[in-house]
């Protein structure tokens, strides 16, 4: 089982040997010119394989991914080194006179798959350090920002792994189904992009869920809020018309008293009037 040491010490040793390779291209080159537009694809691989190189080998010094997949990488950077070698070996043998003549008729074909081999292996570890810049932020999630921010790679992580498995399945078809060699290789890179796919959507189906869930939440608080604010305006609105209504019951009230006050003055009076009558008229007789 590899371990976060073992893959910096792979790293380190692949950087070299890239690096190493490069020259012998240069090399090559100004003794073949032929073999300079063959031979510039393969010094640009290399470019940008020390590059990615020197982040995995920064990221690698943790132990933010798991074993299993740890052992997955350091199987690929050692199956990169042999490829690497392999590339150096084959300009050796075009070193001598008849180098040019070797490049054309047999050389060339190999160098050109192992370059595509080469591409593969690139663009796998491509993908496991944008993993791991996922696992490193999830590891710490010391602010949950930091994992939101980190997700808007996963769209890119998923479409580019399309694109490896796409190239992988070039490879096993543009090699002969006998060739048990060619068989391995696929088998490898398989294993290793399917580790890769399990440990990106690890990540990237927890933080979606997480965020989808917090969308929900948000969404429910916003409608328990409006549900509120209708409540309070209602109620607001019901007191307002409370106090409307208690105004005109007062006002009808006093308008009902005043003239009941009118009424009872007037029977009064009838009332005085119709008992003096009868004084009078017994006065008078």
């Amino acid at each position: 089982m590899a371990d976060p040491f073992s893959i910096v010490t792979g790293c380190v040793g692949l950087i070299t040997a890239a690096g190493a390779t490069t020259e012998a291209i240069k090399s090559f080159i100004r003794d073949c010119r032929d073999a300079r537009g063959d031979l510039t694809s393969v010094a640009r691989e290399l470019a940008d394989l020390q590059l990615i190189l020197e982040l995995l080998k920064d990221d690698g010094q943790g132990d933010a991914l798991p074993n299993s997949f740890q052992a997955q990488i350091d199987r690929i950077v050692k199956r990169c080194s042999s490829v690497v070698r392999d590339i150096r070996h084959v300009l050796k043998r075009c070193k001598a006179p008849s180098g040019a003549i070797t490049w054309a008729a047999n050389e060339k074909k190999e160098v050109e798959a192992l370059r595509r081999e080469l591409t593969t292996y690139r663009e796998s570890l491509s993908l496991t350090v944008e993993t791991t810049t996922l696992f490193i932020a999830r590891s710490i999630k010391a602010d949950t920002e930091v994992i939101r921010n980190q997700t808007q790679f996963i769209p890119g992580i998923k479409d580019d792994t399309e694109k490896i498995l796409e190239e992988t399945q070039r490879l096993r078809v543009s090699h002969q189904p006998e060739d048990g060699n060619i068989k391995r290789k696929n088998i490898l890179i398989e294993e290793y992009l399917d580790g890769l796919t399990v440990c990106a959507e690890s990540v990237c189906g927890d933080e979606v869920r997480e965020s989808a869930g917090e969308g929900k939440t948000k969404k429910i608080d916003k409608t328990a809020n409006d549900l509120l604010a209708t409540v309070s305006v209602s109620k607001s609105h019901k007191s307002k018309i409370s106090e409307v209504e208690e105004k005109v019951l007062s006002s009808e009230s006093s308008s009902l008293k005043s003239k009941c006050n009118n009424c009872d003055s007037h029977i009064d009076e009838g009332a005085l009037k119709e008992e003096s009558e009868p004084d009078l008229e017994a006065s008078n007789v």
